[in-house]
């Protein structure tokens, strides 16, 4: 079975390149990408595209990590590497940040400091203990159990009542160089709680939650409990805004016969150069035979190419490859809200409208009256009818104060208006009126 599986791994291979299209913050697929032979000229004409998604709580993506979740994970396994397996200290490495990992300060077996990017590089992975070390890192975070989603054991609220668990958050942070206060809180964590992918650890509820003893980490499915593990996390949101590329066409033609010459004169010239300063230096492209009798060397045998040769393994190893855009545009996918909050309110106030005669002058009419109702509160309750109004004076009893001043104010606005001019002459020719009709019946009668 080795044998047979080793047959077809070697059937599937080919000369050439796989050549897959990525930005400078993701790794690409390449499963995705495409293959280029040796002694061809291919050109391909690929398209970009922009895929732009809403923040929380619209989608579980950050403005500000900037790295692809793919590249933030592989940081994450080499950090763990580097530490359980290479004798390198927490403190010399610091936990992935914003999905990168530090650069590690490290000297080198000839005494000389440098500062490595991939912290795998200070490691002996040639060493079976070594290697295996890294296989059960590995399988550590397959399982779920270490280099955990930074999101998982978080609930972030939104419109003020409601949440969502296990989703990030880009809360407290403004720039690319800040950290959200969910991925400042995972870093500050010590221990936390896991379980395996085949134990459910998506169902349960304490996954990725801090621990301080395997007893805090009590199953909520009446599964098996817990283990209380060094924290390990890797805060790794998708981009809100990425860009991807994709080809449109792929040709692929023989390299001519002029294109050959000039690439093995060029490459024929740089080892000539090299060769005169470095002759025992091996080379896959040799310096040119002729130049260099011209310049009075005299090369070993097979030590130099012909121009006949040097064509010969330009044709056969060497590949041009153009690339460019097909157009001068991009295609851009937003996500935009479904129902934005005016169409949502303007559906809603028209349905009630609808089934209950509600309106919004009804409901502005109904906060009128509830405001003359406050404003009429005192007068209600101190009126005339009220339990507070003044009592009536019953016999025999002094009139309250307030009532016989009422009753002399009464008095002498009658005196003022019997003393006025016009109203005495208005009286005197009621009396007058009313003695003439008093006259004319007992006249009639006579």
């Amino acid at each position: 079975a080795p044998a047979g599986l080793a047959k077809a791994a070697m059937a599937r291979r080919t000369d050439g390149l796989v050549v897959h299209m990525h930005s400078a913050l993701d790794e690409g697929e390449v499963a995705q990408g495409f293959t280029v032979g040796p002694g061809v000229l291919t050109s391909v004409a690929a398209a970009q595209q922009s895929d732009v998604l809403m923040a929380y709580p619209f989608s579980n993506c950050s403005d500000y990590v900037t790295v692809d979740p793919s590249r933030c994970q592989s940081n994450c396994l080499e950090r763990l590497q580097t530490v359980s397996c290479c004798g390198v200290s927490e403190a010399a490495l610091p936990p992935v940040r914003k999905g990168y990992v530090p650069a590690l300060r490290w000297k080198s077996p000839a005494g000389n400091l440098l500062n490595l990017s991939n912290p795998v590089m200070a490691c002996a992975a040639l060493d079976p203990a070594v290697k295996s070390c890294f296989d059960a890192q590995a399988q550590l975070v397959s399982q779920g159990l270490a280099c955990i989603e930074g999101s998982i054991g978080f609930s972030s609220s939104y419109y003020g009542f409601l949440s969502r668990h296990n989703w990030y958050v880009d809360d407290g942070a403004t720039s690319e160089s800040q950290l959200s206060n969910q991925e400042s809180a995972g870093l500050q964590m010590t221990k936390q709680c896991v379980w395996t992918d085949t134990e459910g650890n998506t169902r349960e509820d304490k996954y990725g939650q801090a621990c301080q003893s395997p007893g805090g980490c009590t199953s909520s499915t009446g599964g098996n409990n817990g283990r209380c593990r060094p924290a390990s996390r890797a805060y790794c949101p998708p981009r809100c805004t990425s860009t991807s590329y994709s080809v449109q066409s792929l040709t692929a033609t023989d390299l001519s016969g002029s294109a050959v010459s000039v690439l093995a004169g060029n490459e024929m010239a740089i080892a000539t150069s090299a060769y005169l300063t470095a002759p025992d230096a091996v080379r896959r492209i040799k310096p040119s035979c002729d130049a260099l009798v011209a310049l009075g060397q005299t090369p070993p045998d097979g030590a130099c190419f012909t121009d006949a040769q040097g064509r010969a393994v330009v044709a056969a190893s060497y590949t041009l490859l153009n690339m460019d855009y097909l157009d001068f545009s991009e295609t851009v996918n937003e996500m935009v809200e479904g129902v934005p909050l005016s169409t949502l309110m303007g559906t809603v106030g028209g349905t009630v409208g609808l089934f209950a005669g509600i309106s919004a002058m009804t409901v502005l009419e109904m906060l009128e009256l509830l405001a003359f109702l406050v404003l009429a509160a005192p007068m209600l309750c101190c009126g005339a009818w009220s339990p507070c109004a003044r009592k009536a004076v019953e016999p025999g009893k002094e009139a309250p104060r307030d009532d016989r001043d009422k009753g002399a104010e009464q008095a002498a606005e009658v005196d003022r208006l019997l003393h006025d001019r016009q109203v005495r002459e208005v009286l005197a020719n009621f009396k007058a009126i009313a003695v003439r009709r008093q006259a004319t019946p007992s006249a009639a009668a006579g």
